[in-house]
């Protein structure tokens, strides 16, 4: 996944009236800011949570450097980094426009809502498109080997180890529908990103989605790869959600004593 990331601009001042209300932990947090520093809201409330929110859970200490920062934008002393000055490939407005990426999105149907602007209703092809652009922005400036075979004379061969940086998914799907390219190879490519740290928060269908986006990249155009990847090891299940959602006796005794469940419980009961 990529993240978003903001830029210091400039030094926030407490004793500054910046035209609107800020809360007394919004401004502790801002305060904290060092001018050109690149920040991750998420890294940000795991690191300084603690400093500036009574909050214990991170999900609260997020959603508190997440006001924090939107308003630090308001202001001026924060601004949103593009995906470029990260280091990645390309926007994603641009990378939907490769030739071999759009040829795979037409392959795909678009959502049936089409008076909904929203991502949370992008049909097949916006889903696969955006896992895709992920894959392409993990592989990008990697160096990898390939082993190359060559003529090398009537009816012989010679074999090389060629080490190559990537420039995104066009380009290895270049280097993989060459004469004699070696599938494991590629494979082996693959499965490094799906076992990558940056996908261990992903759901067991998330993993399925990503899976199946980059092997329909292949398939749909004319390439495809073949490999096997259990979603189920690593990632949280059907199982384990139902049994996160489970009550012990204790807590079944409170409910009826006490009241009030909460969401998980009354997952639980249900």
């Amino acid at each position: 996944m990529v993240k978003q990331y903001y830029k210091v601009l400039k030094k926030f001042n407490k004793e500054k009236d910046y035209g609107v209300k800020i809360r007394p932990q919004y401004a502790e947090c801002l305060s904290m800011l060092k001018i050109g520093q690149k920040i991750n809201q998420k890294d940000f409330a795991t690191e300084f949570g603690h400093e500036f929110t009574k909050k214990n859970t991170q999900k609260a200490r997020e959603e508190a450097v997440y006001h924090a920062f939107a308003m630090g934008k308001k202001i001026g002393i924060l601004r949103v980094m593009e995906v470029t000055e990260l280091g990645y490939s390309i926007p994603y407005e641009k990378f939907i426009k490769q030739k071999t990426v759009a040829y795979f999105m037409k392959q795909h149907r678009d959502s049936r809502l089409k008076n909904i602007d929203s991502k949370s209703h992008q049909g097949t092809r916006g889903t696969y498109a955006h896992r895709l652009w992920k894959f392409n922005n993990w592989i990008y400036g990697k160096e990898v080997e390939f082993t190359k075979i060559f003529p090398s004379g009537k009816d012989t061969f010679k074999q090389k180890i060629q080490k190559i940086k990537l420039k995104g998914v066009e380009d290895l799907l270049h280097h993989y529908t060459q004469p004699l390219s070696q599938e494991r190879e590629f494979v082996k490519i693959i499965k490094d990103y799906l076992l990558d740290s940056e996908n261990s928060d992903q759901s067991d269908k998330s993993m399925k989605v990503i899976v199946n986006s980059i092997k329909s990249y292949f398939e749909k155009n004319d390439a495809p790869i073949n490999f096997k990847y259990n979603v189920k090891v690593g990632h949280t299940t059907a199982e384990d959600r139902e049994d996160s959602a489970s009550l012990n006796l204790d807590e079944l005794m409170q409910l009826f004593t006490v009241g009030n469940p909460t969401i998980v419980q009354k997952t639980a009961l249900l």
